[in-house]
């Protein structure tokens, strides 16, 4: 994992995280004439947006994630050329967090033990002058 997944990645426990507090016992029709709707949907935006900045061979390594399960391009109105509507998003809001969150903090924990494990191995490798 390079330093621009792990930006990536950070952000995306973020947003998830933001996600689940912004909707957390609100329905859909909450968000109805609300500034809170486009907020909701800029950070799915923003979620997209970090998904896509993360290197293929980490996504094909974690295969079984749902990354697509955010991709805006599913949710863009052709005829009036908007955004994602609020269904979407809302849909996608509830849904992220129960089935992105928990893969990808486990990514970044399991990566992050892999690279800390590959350090002191260099570091063991210079104590004993091999």
């Amino acid at each position: 994992m390079n330093n621009k997944d792990l930006v990536s990645i950070e952000r995306i426990l973020s947003i998830l995280n933001e996600l689940h507090i912004l909707t957390k016992g609100k329905d859909e029709e909450y968000f109805y004439e609300k500034e809170e709707m486009i907020v909701l949907i800029k950070l799915i935006e923003e979620l997209d947006e970090n998904i896509d900045k993360i290197d293929c061979s980490l996504k094909e390594k974690y295969d079984e994630v749902d990354w697509d399960m955010v991709k805006k391009d599913k949710y863009i109105d052709d005829v009036f050329g908007t955004s994602m509507k609020l269904g979407d998003a809302w849909e996608i809001a509830n849904k992220a967090h129960e089935v992105l969150y928990n893969s990808v903090f486990n990514i970044l924990n399991s990566e992050l033990e892999s690279y800390y494990h590959k350090e002191c191995l260099k570091q063991k490798k210079v104590f004993n002058n091999e």
